[in-house]
Formats: structure tokens, sequence, C-alpha cells
């Protein structure tokens, strides 16, 4: 049987949107053979988040999801647990509308009040709640195991991914440090591959490294914009206009079409256009949202 994990949970009213592992994989590899990425680099990119899967947390991997909905299920009983509420929120809903107040963006202030409206507890217990860590898959970059689903990374998801044999190390590293911001730890690698492996130059591995973050950190931010957009399209990548970027690329996204499935899936069809050093560019994506409705 077919299993289902999450590589995004969002909560946005009465409902948390989850967009799937490989769907996210297949976006941050578009975007990164887009910018240019080497296969190698490409291969990375379609395969990133595959630590999602081998380091997801012990108790959601155990109840086996086979959808959203048995996903979301395990990860808020999780929550709930790790929060110590346990024994409190004992019924469906209000653990369900826990996890939404807990997954709450926006300031620490605003966080605090989503947690108060759902909970009777003293204002230290809230302020505690606030800051819990919610991700579900600890150290999925630099922690990612080398047999995922009993699949080796490296001899059979990179190669199926277009990745040269003989860089499939060159490529597992970069998965490994694409949450990394150590400079001396990327150098580090960078120079290691460049010794140990012919024809690898350093500097490509750095660029390939930026290129994945730049993906990743573009698809990401566009999840949340593209469910949530009233106009027709809306801009990227303006420092002015967003807080968190760690891509330089500047652009904008047009919505294009919206359809909601009668299996709880929610298709946004959008293009982006971006102007790189490299020069303009424009793909076209089908984001896919599995949506889980709290009552």
């Amino acid at each position: 049987m077919d299993r289902f994990y999450a590589a995004k949970i969002m909560a946005i009213g009465n409902a948390f949107y989850l967009v799937e592992v490989h769907d996210h994989n297949r976006h941050v590899g578009a975007i990164a053979e887009a910018l240019g990425a080497s296969n190698a680099g490409r291969a990375a990119a379609f395969r990133h988040d595959l630590g999602k899967i081998g380091k997801l947390e012990r108790e959601i991997a155990d109840c086996k999801p086979s959808n959203a909905q048995a996903y979301i299920d395990a990860y808020v009983d999780w929550l709930v647990k790790r929060a110590g509420l346990d024994r409190s929120l004992k019924n469906a809903a209000p653990r369900q509308r826990f996890a939404l107040a807990l997954l709450q963006k926006g300031t620490w202030q605003e966080r605090y009040n989503a947690l108060k409206a759902v909970l009777n507890l003293g204002d230290d217990r809230l302020q505690e709640l606030v800051g819990l860590p919610v991700s579900p898959f600890p150290r999925h970059a630099d922690g990612i195991p080398e047999i995922i689903q009993n699949r080796p990374v490296k001899k059979d998801y990179l190669p199926q991914a277009g990745c040269p044999t003989e860089l499939v190390d060159y490529a597992f590293e970069l998965i490994r440090l694409h949450h990394s911001f150590r400079v001396d730890r990327i150098v580090e690698v960078a120079s290691h591959l460049e010794a140990r492996l012919s024809g690898v130059s350093g500097r490509q591995f750095v660029r390939d490294l930026h290129t994945l973050i730049s993906a990743d950190n573009l698809a990401s931010s566009l999840y949340e914009r593209a469910l949530a957009a009233t106009d027709a399209s809306f801009s990227f990548g303006d420092p002015a206009q967003e807080t968190f970027l760690l891509h330089d690329l500047e652009g904008k996204c047009t919505v294009r079409n919206r359809n909601k499935s009668s299996n709880h899936q929610l298709q946004v069809q959008v293009q982006l256009e971006w102007e790189a050093a490299s020069g303009s560019q424009k793909i076209d994506l089908e984001l896919v949202y599995h949506v889980v409705e709290v009552g």
C-alpha cells in the first residue's frame, strides 16, 4: 500500500493544507533545472526532501498513513503529546484546533493569541507552547539516511533522477547541506569533493548548492501565497516586501487555474517568471494541496 508523506504542512482558516514530498521535490527540481543546475545538482533537487520520509518522527511513521487525513491524525496526536496536553485534550476536534493554532503564522503575539483562544491555560504555559517546535522531520537534510523505504539513495533514487553514477556522492552532499548556512562546513565539503572526484569543481558545488537552496526557498514560499492569492498574480523576491529571503530571484507568479476535486485535493496551476543573471525564465507548475478540514 502506498504511504502519504508531507513535505509542507500549512494551517489556513479551519483546514490543514499539505504538499506531498514527491510533489515538492518535482517543483524544486523544475526550478533548479530552469536556473541552470548541473546534472548532479538537478538530480539532488528532484530528491532533496527524501529525508522527510526517512527522518519522519517514529510515532507518525509507525501509523503508516496512507492519505493526508491519516497523516494529520498521526501528526496532531504527536503534537499534542509533545506539548504535554494528551490528558487534557482527549477528543479529536479540540486536538485539531490546538494544532491549527500552533501552526498559525504571524508575529509571536498573534500566535500567542491563537493558542489562548483554544486553550484554557495560564500565561507562562501559553508562552512555552508558542515556541514549541512543530517539525515532524528533524534533521531531514544533514541526517538523511542512506537507505529510505528499503531503497538506497545513492544507488537508486539519485541515478533514477538522472545523476551520473560517478557523482552520486556529490549530489548526496548537496542534499545533506541544503539547510546548512555554515560557510566553513560548505567550503570543507566542496574542497573534499574537488580533491576526491575527477572533474568536480568546488566552485560548481557551491553554485549548485546555492541553486538548490534558492529553488527550495522559492517553491516553499509560493505555497501559502498561491493558496491565499486574491489577485490573478503576485510578485515575489522583493526585499522590501518579504522579510525572509534565501534566494535572489525577483519576479511574478500568475495563478492560472484553481480546481477543487472530490478527493479533498485543491489543484492550483501557476506560472513563474523571473529575472536572473542568466536571463529571464518562465516555468509552469501544478501545485496540489491535500486538504484536511477541521469541523
